[in-house]
């Protein structure tokens, strides 16, 4: 049985819900290669700090990462996200995920990206749908 046979399966995707701005995807490697080339301050800070932010090739693109400095790189490093990648990775997230909770979404976005100051950004979050 294929999964498109399941009518429940095919109900959860007529209702996914549709962005205002398609070509924003935090989850596109070429999305977040084309937003870390926009700023030279991810690149000092992978100088600065190799020991947390490197590069990792993914789908032929070197994209850089962040990794606690005790944490292994291989498996526990996240996407290193620069400022203007904040507000689009946030609001993306929280329409896909169906407008969820500040918690649900601290949790998602901890778990997969890293900027020094997510959790402020996220604090500020305001979605004008969930107001």
């Amino acid at each position: 049985m294929d999964f498109t046979d399941d009518p429940l399966v095919i109900e959860c995707f007529l209702h996914l819900p549709s962005l205002a701005v398609q070509d924003t995807n935090p989850t596109d490697y070429q999305w977040i290669l084309d937003k870390q080339n926009e700023t030279d301050k991810i690149v000092f800070c992978r100088q600065k700090f190799p020991d947390r932010y490197f590069n990792k090739v993914l789908d032929d693109k070197e994209i850089i990462c962040y990794v606690v400095p005790s944490d292994n790189r291989n498996t526990q490093w996240k996407f290193a996200l620069t400022n203007s990648m904040i507000w689009p990775t946030c609001h993306w997230f929280h329409v896909m995920l169906g407008h969820p909770g500040s918690c649900h979404m601290r949790a998602t976005l901890q778990a997969q990206y890293h900027h020094p100051h997510l959790l402020t950004h996220l604090e500020c979050f305001a979605c004008d749908v969930c107001q």
